[in-house]
């Protein structure tokens, strides 16, 4: 009963003097992130030019790399999907993709993935 309340007014006892002893370094503390606030809100002024065309570029960018769209700009180079020849090697299915001849295989869906609706069809 009484022994908690006195408990408890001691503590905020304590609180209150851990305030009043340590003020100049709150004032301190807030007055430095006041100033890089400033200082962030300064530098955002003069770059938001450059981070706003960042940010469409990298929006671009992601879209692409999501979709697996990829332009070779320097060679002019778009692949088809549909063009793709189907080469079986070992027992297993690759679609034979050259670029610039250079042929690199990728693996085919699974039968299992087919059946359970994961298959694109390109066609």
């Amino acid at each position: 009963g009484i022994n908690h309340v006195l408990d408890a007014r001691e503590i905020w006892m304590k609180i209150f003097e851990d305030y009043t002893n340590s003020w100049y370094w709150i004032l301190i503390g807030l007055v430095i992130a006041m100033a890089v606030s400033l200082l962030f809100i300064l530098l955002l002024r003069f770059t938001a030019g450059v981070l706003f065309w960042f940010v469409i570029f990298a929006v671009i960018a992601v879209i692409g790399y999501v979709t697996d769209i990829w332009l070779m700009l320097p060679t002019g180079v778009v692949i088809e999907f549909r063009s793709l020849k189907r080469v079986s090697c070992g027992g297993r299915e690759f679609q034979h993709v050259s670029l610039n001849n250079i042929a690199v295989p990728y693996p085919m869906y699974s039968p299992s993935q087919t059946e359970m609706g994961f298959h694109i069809d390109w066609r």
